[in-house]
């Protein structure tokens, strides 16, 4: 059985999660997360990346880690 990893990650406007965040955290595996996002699209506002966060949560859950959001 696979240990649970906990992340915390930055909340932002809307219920969105930089993607940058996502992909710099040591805790994720940016492959595995880009081909998860495969065909899911993103959020662009203000030319920065947003992914939604049921799909992150969506990823987490399969991926065995729990988050902590935190608010900005």
């Amino acid at each position: 059985m696979s240990k649970i990893k906990i992340i915390t990650i930055n909340l932002y406007k809307k219920n969105k999660i930089k993607l940058d965040d996502i992909l710099l955290n040591k805790n994720i595996d940016s492959e595995k997360f880009n081909s998860f996002m495969y065909g899911k699209g993103c959020t662009i506002i203000d030319n920065i990346n947003y992914v939604s966060i049921l799909d992150f949560e969506h990823f987490c859950y399969l991926n065995n880690l729990y988050v902590k959001y935190l608010d900005k």
